[in-house]
């Protein structure tokens, strides 16, 4: 069996015994990437719905365009163009499936004034879609939904290069880029286990107190505030033009990757106080435990930081 084919198994495998092998199998930050952009191209379809001629386009990436959750999604967004991309399989790469949409949009539409790239596990109520022609966007700008109680959308983090106000995570990422990766990955999780690793998570509060400490004390140029657009963000056409997904991630990090290089071209991203329904995972088709959507991102946050704050 040729070594990504290997690596693969390792990686797709629902036990956690086999993803913690993967990285016993990678000796380097150079390698995980390799591995990335080697995987096979998943298979990619296109379905348009809605108003053609609205100047508003939604990128909605789906392992089903006719399921319950798109239905939804087409009856509350039936005054703009939706193309659903449809993709799934072990390759499915949420940012090829995105960039593919993007594409097409710019090859084949020219009523396009902006995009909306959106997860089809989210959906705007009614009443805030209808909004959206009213808000004066500006094309100097993105947009992203105003986290409640605790959504993912909009949430804040501050990326640093290592030094001594580096979160526990930043830490850990700055470490793995270099020859270490696979001595650091496996102490970490055969030593530490699960409850470790789920303190470097985004998810869990000790970010949050380390954002709001960091910015309190010590916020300066050198520690950009970086505002994700995460799972629901509104560009200008000519944004997108110039910036594309980085498909290399591996279904996680892309976001924080596409926003602070957003925030690097001094392009900031607003939050909209929209409402909106979140249901979780759907574009996957299905539910990823905590423990191996953690460990998953180590290789995504590995890349990221080898690619923006090495050295």
């Amino acid at each position: 069996m040729e070594q990504q084919e290997f690596l693969e198994q390792l990686w797709q495998s629902d036990n956690i015994s086999d993803n913690i092998k993967f990285f016993k199998n990678i000796n380097s930050a150079d390698e995980i990437i390799r591995f990335s952009q080697s995987r096979p191209n998943p298979n990619i379809k296109i379905h348009q719905r809605g108003n053609a001629d609205s100047e508003i386009k939604f990128i909605i990436p789906t392992i089903d365009p006719n399921s319950i959750i798109c239905k939804n999604i087409e009856k509350i967004y039936n005054n703009y163009t939706v193309f659903f991309i449809e993709s799934a399989g072990k390759y499915f790469n949420y940012s090829k499936a995105m960039n593919h949409g993007i594409n097409h949009v710019l090859k084949n539409d020219d009523n396009t004034t902006y995009i909306i790239l959106s997860n089809d596990d989210i959906v705007l109520d009614r009443v805030s879609a209808l909004k959206l022609p009213n808000i004066a966007f500006s094309k100097e700008r993105a947009y992203c939904l105003t986290p409640s109680n605790g959504e993912y959308s909009g949430e804040n983090v501050i990326l640093t290069a290592p030094g001594p106000f580096l979160s526990l995570k930043d830490y850990l990422f700055s470490r793995l880029n270099g020859d270490i990766v696979r001595e650091e990955i496996v102490r970490i999780l055969h030593n530490k286990s699960i409850p470790f690793a789920k303190v470097i998570s985004k998810k869990y509060f000790v970010d949050r107190l380390i954002f709001n400490y960091v910015e309190k004390f010590q916020h300066s140029k050198n520690l950009p505030k970086i505002t994700n657009f995460a799972d629901f963000g509104i560009f200008h056409i000519k944004l997108l033009t110039k910036n594309k997904l980085d498909e290399t991630f591996i279904n996680g990090w892309e976001d924080w990757d596409f926003s602070y290089r957003l925030k690097r071209q001094n392009i900031e991203i607003n939050k909209l106080n929209l409402k909106f329904e979140r249901i979780g995972h759907a574009s996957i088709g299905k539910v990823m435990s905590k423990e191996k959507e953690i460990i998953h991102s180590f290789l995504n946050g590995i890349y990221f930081y080898w690619k923006h704050l090495k050295g």
